[in-house]
């Protein structure tokens, strides 16, 4: 607890959600970083030595200074409406929420693996049309290079793609450009531009949160130029299968699309090679490209995050070019609030190994490379894989992570800047 002597109440057991509010500091003596109170139905236990601390497992016993063990269903146990909008009011006052600045809804989400809660803003389903450039303000606040960027498309057609990761970055073909990005990201707004051709993102949802994964490895802004290849040494070490690699693109020119994902895994249009992709992870290195005639990523930005066990993991599968593979999770819930990673590789010796080329989907000579997810439910997703890639193996094999999180949408404002 970083030496901090402020907690009346301490978990014993283990829980893997925990949170805890001293009303006489109101400070929380937990690792987590305390945003904002939670909406009832979720456990504010409010103890018979007036000492409160919020609960999201069953499992939890929590035991206050005295020795006293309290559990769920203990006579000593006051849970009603009364008690619970009374803290969150005096919550309210005391950490100044009322006089905050620009303010914001956020909601709170936590992964079955992690054992601290997360702040997430989320846009919620929102729609878009095609060839739009849609501004959302989602007043976040902090360092926004520390921000995870999660934006998912959903086909809302019949027989369509469903929620889905199709062409993401862009893709053209014949002509015709597809797909969702996002760019001029900063610690107050994001914009999502949705090319004009696209039939996959009816709508988009876009979800930004800080991870509280440990960070192995931040090459910070480096430096590319169009047709290089840059090896960046990261020596994070362990099993890189295991990784969770980000990376995004930075244009710093007036007027350009600042820090973004246009083009991300490759872009080809107009007989031009756009975007940047990383490919070839090793536990002490990755690769990272910039194509040709790319004017999107002058700067590149990669992050190693460590081992963070997920609800659902497919282990890697082979999938045939032009073929989609259905693979059924059955964890439930609520899709908008998972968390969805896909990782591709290479099996061919010497090649891509582990990368993002042609993620989305790629064009080039009337040839289709790449991979995407579509399809996804709370029983099963959808691995597609496209017709030629059996050519550029950038997908011979590919793995899902799926974490379910319990997320809780707060209905009072908080503060623009993360706590």
């Amino acid at each position: 607890m970083g030496g901090d002597t402020s907690a009346q109440v301490r978990l014993v057991g283990s829980c893997p959600y925990r949170h805890f509010v001293d009303p006489t500091t109101w400070r929380s003596p937990s690792t987590c970083h305390f945003r904002a109170f939670l909406r009832l139905p979720l456990g504010l236990l409010l103890t018979s030595d007036r000492r409160y601390c919020i609960f999201r497992d069953p499992a939890c016993q929590i035991v206050a200074l005295d020795g006293t063990r309290i559990q769920k269903g203990d006579a000593s146990v006051k849970r009603n409406r009364g008690d619970l909008l009374c803290v969150v009011l005096v919550l309210l006052l005391v950490t100044g929420v009322a006089s905050a600045g620009p303010s914001q809804h956020v909601p709170l989400l936590e992964s079955a693996a992690r054992t601290s809660a997360i702040s997430m803003w989320s846009s919620g389903w929102t729609d878009i049309a095609p060839g739009q450039l849609l501004t959302l303000n989602h007043n976040y606040g902090g360092n926004p290079d520390d921000y995870t960027v999660d934006v998912w498309c959903l086909d809302a057609d019949a027989g369509g793609l469903g929620v889905n990761h199709r062409a993401f970055g862009g893709m053209e073909a014949n002509g015709h450009v597809f797909g969702v990005a996002w760019q001029r990201l900063t610690a107050t707004s994001i914009e999502i531009l949705r090319l004009p051709d696209d039939v996959f993102a009816d709508k988009v949802l876009v979800r930004i949160w800080v991870p509280e994964t440990p960070l192995l490895y931040d090459s910070g802004w480096v430096d590319i130029e169009p047709g290089q290849d840059v090896t960046l040494t990261h020596n994070a070490g362990g099993n890189p299968e295991e990784y969770t690699v980000g990376m995004r693109f930075r244009n710093p020119a007036p007027g350009n699309v600042g820090v973004n994902v246009r083009a991300a895994g490759g872009l080809d249009a107009g007989g031009q090679k756009l975007g940047a992709a990383w490919e070839k992870l090793t536990a002490s290195s990755v690769h990272v490209v910039r194509f040709a005639d790319d004017t999107f990523a002058p700067q590149a930005r990669i992050m190693i995050f460590g081992p963070d066990p997920p609800s659902y993991d497919s282990g890697w599968r082979a999938v045939n070019p032009g073929n989609r593979l259905t693979l059924t999770h059955n964890l439930g819930g609520n899709v908008n609030g998972y968390i969805v990673r896909v990782s591709t590789r290479d099996t061919t010796p010497d090649g891509h190994g582990i990368n993002t080329l042609h993620g989305g989907g790629d064009e080039a000579g009337g040839e289709f490379f790449g991979s995407n997810w579509e399809l996804l439910s709370t029983s099963s997703i959808g691995l597609f894989r496209q017709a030629d890639d059996g050519q550029a193996h950038s997908a011979d094999e590919m793995r899902v992570w799926i974490w379910t999180t319990r997320r809780i949408y707060l209905p009072i404002v908080t503060r623009s800047v993360p706590l």
